[in-house]
């Protein structure tokens, strides 16, 4: 009878193993929801981390990448900030931030408030597919095929106004690190304003875009609304003019519209020292 009780011990211990490796698996690489998928049946599980923001509306599925051991936020972190006197500013704290496994847990760093949230708790299918289960809802995420589309030297964007406080400037970034800023209405630098980018922000920044097929998104994209904001984007190879996008009211595609955010907020970026550029005496 002892003799049963252990070799019951030994075999249900190699079956926790068995879970525990069939958990395992290399998040490296970029991951979308899947609409739709059927994930029922899985392990649930609450947790008592901070709430984050919602995601704006404007992003209407999911997705992340990590690169390099780091978690890319596709939809940034951010918050508005209040000073003494009662005005408030957009803090930005960029895209990339860490992340840990703790058991089956996906946990991310969030550098607002400098603690970790609970992402998901993982439930693996495949190497190309994992369910995040949090609060009892349970998300799909599969694996994707990063391709490099288009290179492109130079990169423009304007961000008009809109019916409220919606920032209005231009900005450009080249391949070299050039950085070129004009605020106009809603930003904390008004008149222009030049900078450099370190080669890692840079390499960021252009591949949100590269990984794109750029040149066969539409001209124009518009939610039919109105009052809305207008983000036009201009890319360059070459020296020359090969594409232009303009976006009224967030209507681009979802991964578009991804890639914007890095360059909308790059002027928010507290490593970038500004340098104002007088203006000429008329």
């Amino acid at each position: 009878m002892k003799y049963l009780q252990i070799l019951a011990i030994v075999i249900l211990c190699a079956s926790c193993a068995s879970t525990s490796t069939d958990q395992t698996i290399d998040l490296q690489g970029k991951w979308l929801e899947k609409h739709g998928a059927d994930v029922k049946n899985v392990n649930t599980r609450q947790d008592n981390s901070e709430m984050i923001p919602q995601m704006p509306q404007a992003f209407r599925y999911n997705g992340f990448q990590i690169i390099n051991d780091r978690y890319d936020n596709y939809t940034g972190f951010q918050e508005v900030v209040s000073d003494s006197s009662g005005g408030r500013s957009l803090k930005y704290y960029g895209h990339l931030t860490d992340y840990r496994l703790s058991g089956d847990s996906l946990e991310i760093y969030n550098p607002i408030t400098k603690k970790y949230y609970l992402k998901g708790v993982l439930d693996v299918q495949n190497d190309d597919s994992v369910i995040l289960v949090k609060r009892g809802d349970s998300t799909r995420y599969e694996r994707q095929i990063i391709e490099n589309y288009e290179n492109f030297d130079r990169i423009e964007l304007d961000a008009s106004r809109c019916f409220g406080t919606c920032p209005n400037f231009s900005i450009s970034i080249s391949q070299k690190g050039d950085i070129n800023f004009e605020g106009k209405a809603y930003t904390p630098l008004k008149g222009k304003y030049v900078s450099q980018a370190s080669f890692p922000l840079v390499d960021y920044v252009f591949s949100k875009f590269e990984q794109q097929p750029i040149l066969k998104y539409q001209d124009r994209y518009e939610d039919g609304g109105t009052d809305q904001q207008t983000i036009t984007l201009r890319f360059y190879q070459a020296g020359k003019l090969v594409k232009t996008i303009e976006d009224y009211g967030t209507a681009s595609p979802q991964e578009l519209l991804w890639a914007i955010q890095p360059l909308k907020n790059l002027y928010l970026r507290d490593e970038l020292n500004w340098e104002r550029i007088q203006k000429e005496n008329n």
